[in-house]
Parts: C-alpha cells; sequence; structure tokens
C-alpha cells in the first residue's frame, strides 16, 4: 500500500468540507467538484516495474493506493478503535 498526495482528491475533500459547512463553492479560489478517479492510470501503469506488481496484487492503481484524505479517515478509524 501507498500513499499519494492528490489534487483531485483534495478538490473532493474541500468541496464536501465546504458543503457540510454550508458554504459555497463561489466563496472561494481553491479548485472545487474534483472526484478522485485514478482508473486510466491501471493500463498506463500496468507494465511499469514499481507499479505491475502492486496493481496485480491489489486489482487496480486504485486499490493499491491510498490518497491523503484515505489515509486521514483510516488514521480517524484507528484512533477511535485504540
Amino acid at each position: 500500500m501507498t500513499v499519494i498526495n492528490s489534487n483531485q482528491a483534495n478538490s473532493e475533500w474541500l468541496t464536501n468540507a465546504l458543503a457540510a459547512n454550508n458554504v459555497d463553492t463561489s466563496q472561494t479560489s481553491a479548485i472545487t467538484g474534483g472526484v478522485a478517479d485514478y482508473s486510466y492510470l491501471d493500463d498506463r501503469l500496468k507494465d511499469s516495474d514499481f507499479w505491475g506488481s502492486k496493481i496485480n496484487e491489489f486489482g487496480s492503481y486504485d486499490g493499491a493506493t491510498l490518497d491523503m484524505m484515505e489515509w486521514e479517515e483510516l488514521k480517524k478509524k484507528k484512533e477511535t478503535y485504540s
């Protein structure tokens, strides 16, 4: 498992955080509205020395990685159960 920083995931998180606080996305100059979709990377990276085996093991690039937002959610769950 590899943790990545993703602009798409960051944008998706910000959009959701703004909505949860009843703030319209027009109130920020940040990039909003993104949806993290990494499916296009499966074919692009399947033959790479590093990613090929990880994609085969986990079924996809998305399965083999955690973007920063997913990582934060896992940390919160672990803290809750600890």
